[in-house]
């Protein structure tokens, strides 16, 4: 999956999911995904627990994602792995992606890079109700050949998802 088209893809559901995330966030009516949506991980040190997370699955990939403020910055973290998936198989980043987006400091890291590795294990993949669940971990690089990098541990996601 190491390719532009998967890097474009990867930044375009981070900005939608945003976009989505941000309206969401100012209904009062309740979440689709309940209080059971889950999004969680240890990011460069920070505890990531999103209020919101939001599932959608589209040209064969499913991507879970989820947006907070850590110290000093806003995060987006974007979890994609194919919709075909075996469950409890380790994926590594040739096959799935992780994906940060920082906004105060403008960034963005992608398992996309060459130098990024982790894995995605998808745990739960529920196509007729839609509810995936799994683990993940990783150190990402800048997505633009930056030297820095972000380290990813613990990661869990369980969620329903939207088909688009």
């Amino acid at each position: 999956m190491k390719n532009k088209n998967l890097r474009l893809l990867g930044l375009l559901t981070v900005m939608a999911a945003a976009l989505t995330i941000g309206i969401s966030s100012c209904k009062k009516d309740k979440d689709d995904n309940g209080s059971s949506a889950a999004l969680s991980a240890t990011i460069g040190g920070n505890a990531f627990k999103p209020r919101v997370v939001t599932g959608t699955s589209h040209n064969g990939y499913i991507s879970v994602v989820g947006g907070q403020t850590l110290p000093g910055d806003s995060v987006f973290l974007d979890v994609t792995f194919p919709d075909t998936s075996k469950v409890n198989t380790k994926l590594n980043f040739d096959h799935a992606d992780l994906q940060l987006a920082t906004f105060t400091t403008s960034k963005l890291y992608s398992g996309n890079d060459s130098r990024s590795h982790g894995s995605v294990t998808v745990t739960t993949l529920d196509k007729t109700n839609k509810k995936v669940a799994g683990k993940f971990e990783g150190v990402i690089y800048n997505a633009f050949g930056g030297p820095d990098s972000v380290v990813i541990k613990d990661g869990q996601f369980n969620t329903t998802y939207k088909a688009f």
